[in-house]
């Protein structure tokens, strides 16, 4: 799971695959940016880098997911 705590290639501090949970948790904080105040548990879900969790982020996660 990646998870605030959970790295695939960006160096995040992530550990193993995606799963649907965190798909649905980059799904909930979609439209987040840098300004929002809950960007501190967004961040972890922006692969792209550019200060908001966008489509990018959410197909990052999904083409990961193993089913």
């Amino acid at each position: 799971s990646l998870g605030a705590s959970a790295g695939l290639a960006t160096g995040r501090p992530w550990t193993g695959d995606p799963t649907l949970i965190d798909l649905s948790n980059a799904i909930d904080l979609f439209g987040t940016t840098s300004e929002d105040s809950d960007w501190e548990r967004a961040m972890f879900y922006d692969f792209n880098s550019n200060g908001e969790i966008d489509i990018s982020d959410i197909t990052y996660i999904a083409v990961r997911i193993r089913i």
